[in-house]
């Protein structure tokens, strides 16, 4: 999962890892068991279920989820909203040291040596080489969905222009930055975010499609139905079809899930 997330959002696997490990005791913790929840996310707004712990306060609102899947998934989708943690997308992502440190000066714990601890657990367990195999993986994938397989070179974006339920996209390659994005087909940043249905702070992950317009309300009519595989999410549903993550959730009646179970039918018009 947590190479997965990398792979989705760059948020290193090593860093997930140890903060999973840190905040749930090893998955021990009573939130880790009863609530599923592995990085100790307070509700702040939270519309799903919750379960209350003594923390800093006594009996505070904690989120609660039905796998721990989805908590990793809502610990990636938390950083990547919340604009003091926008700083840390500008690191390489084996750089668990500089996201470690960033982490604390952004305010994601009050420990003093919060960033030691996780750096600690890192090394003593060796968690660095899950981003060697996320990157790789992240790489490989990039080449195999790419226009351009087993070439290092950048193409243009425009070059690589596909269309997916009649809406423009095109896969991230090594080099694609938000700013290129702009200056090529120009659409700003803000407006990709909008179009693709994720924050803007997000950084573009190797391999992705990026939808260069609005998705549509439904597919065509001989993709009426998705049987999920238990790992891809909600989200990535609606990207491979090219349909509204909003219009998908809401026509499923699953606002709250953000991982269907393997076997689930997601109705897709």
């Amino acid at each position: 999962t947590a190479i997965r997330e990398m792979q989705r959002t760059g948020i290193p696997a090593s860093i997930t890892l140890a903060q999973g490990i840190l905040e749930s005791g090893s998955g021990n913790s009573r939130l880790a068991k009863k609530g599923k929840n592995h990085f100790g996310i307070k509700c702040h707004g939270w519309k799903g279920k919750r379960i209350f712990e003594d923390d800093d306060l006594r009996d505070e609102c904690f989120r609660k989820y039905r796998t721990a899947d989805e908590s990793f998934i809502d610990h990636s989708d938390f950083l990547t909203k919340k604009k003091r943690y926008a700083s840390l997308f500008s690191l390489h992502p084996k750089d668990y040291k500089g996201w470690a440190r960033g982490l604390k000066r952004a305010g994601y714990a009050t420990a003093r040596d919060y960033a030691e601890r996780l750096i600690d657990l890192i090394k003593r367990y060796e968690l660095y080489q899950y981003d060697d195999i996320s990157t790789q993986k992240m790489v490989d994938y990039a080449e195999q969905t790419s226009t351009n397989v087993g070439q290092q070179i950048r193409s243009s974006i425009k070059d690589r222009i596909r269309y997916r339920n009649g809406v423009p996209y095109f896969i991230v390659q090594q080099g694609d930055t938000y700013a290129a994005i702009k200056k090529e087909v120009g659409i700003r940043r803000k407006k990709i975010a909008r179009y693709n249905e994720f924050d803007k702070y997000k950084p573009l992950v190797l391999g992705e499609p990026i939808y260069l317009k609005k998705k549509k309300k439904k597919t065509p009519r001989r993709y009426r139905v998705h049987i999920a595989n238990g790992q891809e999410t909600m989200h990535d549903i609606a990207q491979r079809y090219a349909i509204r993550y909003k219009i998908l959730i809401k026509n499923n009646g699953m606002q709250d899930v953000r991982i269907p179970y393997e076997g689930q039918y997601i109705i897709l018009r």
